[in-house]
């Protein structure tokens, strides 16, 4: 599962989730949603947490790195760390 908090008051409906390399390029674009609907594995609708999961590709240990973003007309807006659970 993927926790992200966002700061800014005018918060979106959907984090969008990539996969980046350790230094942050690029890898997959859109692997995952994170949503803040209070639905699901979202807890409380409007506290500015998001929460979403994706499925594992490789049953091998391997470390993989994500960035979530807020999509503002394909202009990525603002981004962030995870803390994977």
């Amino acid at each position: 599962m993927f926790i992200s908090v966002v700061s800014d008051p005018a918060y979106p409906a959907a984090l969008i989730l990539d996969e980046v390399d350790q230094d942050g390029l690029l890898v997959t674009a859109n692997v995952a949603q994170l949503k803040g609907d209070g639905i699901g594995s979202d807890t409380f609708l409007g506290d500015r947490v998001f929460t979403g999961s994706l499925m594992a590709g490789s049953v091998n240990a391997v470390e993989k790195f994500y960035r979530a973003h807020a999509d503002n007309n394909g202009e990525i807006k603002g981004s962030g760390s995870l803390n994977l659970l």
